[in-house]
């Protein structure tokens, strides 16, 4: 039934019962029979103060209210999950609230990702051993038990931040510079010319940062974690290193600096760079790209 029908047909009823209720002789006895509208009577005029009570009860805001109190704490947590009960939409339908949650349009983000920056943040503020995984929940607003839902320990956070940088290291860095054609003596130049540029973006990154400085934090882990983390290093040195090989086979250098020793060189002042860089001093990143580059070209290579 339509709830305009509804309305009126509880009126009418509402009326009935009020008409019959002062008909009674003394307030004893029986009702008086039919007073009950037929379908082809005009609806009753009902007492307006009933009725004005009973709309207010009844009214749409008031559900609204009356909904958000009993239902509000309860229907925030499942509109972001994502699970309403199906009598809870229907209620929310009744009352003329909309139970669809628009955020579900836009990506949302990993929360172990959210974890893994935050506590990166604090461990380069703090330290790793000042932080406590107190202060990890709390820098998130999670309960204890939530933050330990996703990590079991510091050491497993950590690791893992360790594990995100390598990765953006693969995908920025390594992955950009196998795709350029090597066939050529300009072409090897140019991997090795992009690797650096792209490895100073990736530490000057204010975004990454963070994860980014998590690289020189490994010693705390436990061996079997840095071991982990220190071949996937090593497999990255590995990489610059045939990188600089190919250049200086290419240019037939007498240069007297090893393949190993320049990617160790290269490497190490590229990741310190975070140590004494700032973003509104007199050198820019490009800038320093650039220097870096011809130090390295001008003296390793030769």
């Amino acid at each position: 039934m339509p709830s305009a029908a509804k309305a009126v047909g509880a009126e009418v009823l509402i009326a009935a019962v009020k008409r019959c209720a002062t008909q009674r002789p003394n307030g004893r006895g029986k009702p008086c029979a039919a007073q009950m509208p037929d379908a082809s009577s005009k609806p009753l005029s009902p007492p307006k103060r009933p009725i004005a009570k009973i709309k207010s009860s009844f009214s749409l805001s008031k559900i609204k209210s009356r909904f958000a109190q009993d239902q509000g704490k309860f229907l925030c947590g499942a509109v972001e999950r994502g699970t309403i009960p199906r009598y809870h939409l229907r209620m929310l339908r009744d009352a003329g609230v909309d139970s669809r949650n628009e955020s579900r349009n836009e990506p949302r983000q990993d929360p172990r990702q959210e974890i893994l920056r935050a506590a990166a943040r604090l461990f380069q503020q703090q330290g790793y051993d000042a932080t406590s995984m107190n202060d990890v929940a709390a820098a998130l607003k999670l309960s204890k038990g939530g933050l330990y839902h996703h990590f079991q320990s510091k050491d497993e956070i950590l690791f893992h931040i360790m594990s995100h940088a390598m990765d953006m290291t693969e995908a920025r860095v390594i992955n950009v510079v196998k795709r350029i054609d090597a066939s050529s003596a300009e072409g090897v130049e140019q991997r090795l010319r992009t690797l650096i540029r792209l490895h100073i973006e990736v530490v000057l990154s204010a975004e990454d940062r963070e994860i980014t400085v998590m690289l020189h934090e490994n010693h705390p882990l436990p061996p079997a974690l840095r071991r982990q983390i220190n071949a996937r290093k090593k497999d990255y040195l590995h990489f610059v290193e045939h990188l600089i090989a190919d250049v200086q086979r290419r240019r037939k250098s007498a240069s007297t600096v090893t393949p190993r020793a320049a990617a160790l060189a290269l490497v190490g002042m590229i990741n310190w760079i975070y140590q004494w860089y700032k973003p509104e001093g007199p050198l820019t990143g490009d800038a320093l790209v650039r220097q870096y580059t011809d130090i390295f070209f001008h003296g390793a290579v030769g």
